[in-house]
């Protein structure tokens, strides 16, 4: 019964559907100074069968030990890496179906190119950032990394004292020790692995608001920058009370909005927090561009929508995300329109699209309404103009507001839920007597002519 009579687990190969993520608790200690990070993290683990050996995803990760607990009976267990970040736990002995307790010790690395745990370098110092999409969160913790898989996640951090974190949900704890603090963050709803956000660095914190009936909104900068985030405060106090305008009701749960220097991507986004460059959002307290002012609310209004549709009702897999990007761009203009009037370039390339479609049917598409196939590329531009077109026909075609009332409805009714594609097709259907499901198979498997 050694090692290699035990087919090594791939990484990019399904995982064993009898094995499904309950719940994850993750203790970190991180000192931004040095190159790794120490973990621990305790997963529950629901198993519908008996079984020796539970599937993982551990990145590039190192295994110093891993314990199973059943039952109350706690016995170590054999961890076997595999390719594609593949971890493989092997029991002494079969476990029962029901509960199972992993506690995984290990350790992992800062990178300054790769995803996962990213340093950044300032011109006032540095931060850490985590950069998880698409499959990365494994480089941070071992985890069942599908978007189908989600569980709660309760976060520990133990940081330097004189450094600070945020994470995806509010602190509710910390402990100071002479050289460093363990700082608790409350539990998360079910969410996939890649959805969980940290920083950490030498910020300043600026509160949007201090209204007891609306919840906790921050922005978060570098020390340097603080004196430029009243502009920023104001657009996303304005910006949240349209969203949740548009979609009936409020989300309750806080929200950090940072904008940090150097940030390889324009923005980052996950629940409860969101990440900018700082560039593109912060601005200097007497500046009055009208275009500069449009930009940002144009961005704030794209990237918090996904609060929504996005956060609170997520992708079921990444199959869908062609659906969720283009009903984000079509919410953000349906408010902009109604706010101020105006006609985005999408907009006006709506017919042009919708007929070059029938000519040249993006590859970028994919979507799980016609067929599964995963691809972990974002989209290009040119192919979310195409699903925005879909979006706006669907619009049309539904008459005028029904798609924006069956999108309330899916956001209450589906809250912290993962949704396919699929599935929002036929909710839009149930809730409008229509058949969007049909046209969106029409538009998308269109041949050419």
């Amino acid at each position: 019964d050694r090692i290699t009579s035990v087919k090594r687990y791939d990484g990019q190969t399904p995982l064993d559907p009898s094995v499904l993520p309950q719940h994850y608790t993750l203790k970190l200690e991180i000192n931004p100074l040095k190159d790794t990070f120490a973990g621990r993290a305790i997963l529950t683990l629901g198993l519908s069968k008996k079984t020796r050996l539970i599937p993982l995803h551990a990145g590039d990760l190192s295994i110093e030990s891993v314990n199973v607990e059943q039952d109350g009976i706690v016995s170590q267990a054999e961890p076997i890496s595999g390719p594609n970040g593949g971890l493989l736990i092997r029991t002494a002995a079969a476990l029962e179906p029901g509960d199972v307790v992993v506690t995984i010790r290990y350790t992992g690395r800062i990178q300054k190119r790769l995803a996962g745990l990213r340093r950044i370098p300032a011109q006032d110092g540095q931060y850490l950032l985590t950069q998880t999409k698409f499959g990365q969160a494994q480089r941070i913790f071992p985890c069942m990394n599908h978007p189908a898989l989600k569980a709660p996640i309760k976060l520990y951090l133990t940081i330097p004292n004189g450094w600070m974190a945020v994470a995806n949900k509010r602190q509710v704890e910390t402990k100071i020790g002479a050289a460093d603090r363990e700082i608790q963050f409350a539990e998360s709803q079910p969410m996939e692995p890649d959805m969980l956000m940290f920083a950490i660095g030498k910020f300043a914190v600026t509160a949007v608001a201090d209204d007891k009936q609306k919840p906790a909104v921050r922005v978060v900068t570098t020390e340097k920058n603080q004196a430029l985030a009243s502009g920023l405060s104001e657009a996303i106090g304005q910006v949240i009370d349209e969203l949740s305008s548009f979609f009936g009701h409020r989300l309750e749960h806080k929200l950090d909005l940072l904008a940090l220097p150097n940030l390889g991507v324009q923005m980052m986004d996950a629940p409860g927090l969101f990440v900018f460059r700082d560039t593109s959002v912060l601005r200097a307290p007497d500046g009055k561009s009208s275009n500069r002012n449009q930009r940002l609310m144009h961005t704030l209004r794209t990237q918090l929508s996904r609060r929504w549709i996005g956060h609170s009702v997520s992708m079921e897999s990444r199959d869908d995300l062609w659906l969720y990007e283009g009903l984000v761009v079509w919410m953000r203009d349906q408010i902009g329109r109604s706010r101020d009037g105006l006609t985005t370039g999408k907009e006006l390339l709506v017919p042009w699209l919708i007929n070059s479609e029938l000519i040249q049917r993006p590859a970028a598409i994919k979507p799980s309404v016609v067929r599964q196939v995963s691809t972990p590329r974002p989209m290009s531009e040119l192919a979310l103009g195409r699903v925005y077109a879909l979006v706006s026909m669907i619009d049309n075609y539904l008459g005028k507001g029904q798609l924006k009332t069956a999108l309330k409805a899916l956001t209450k009714a589906k809250q912290n839920n993962g949704v396919s594609a699929k599935e929002i097709l036929s909710f839009l259907d149930a809730q409008s007597g229509s058949n969007t499901e049909k046209i969106a198979k029409w538009y998308l498997n269109q041949t050419g002519v």
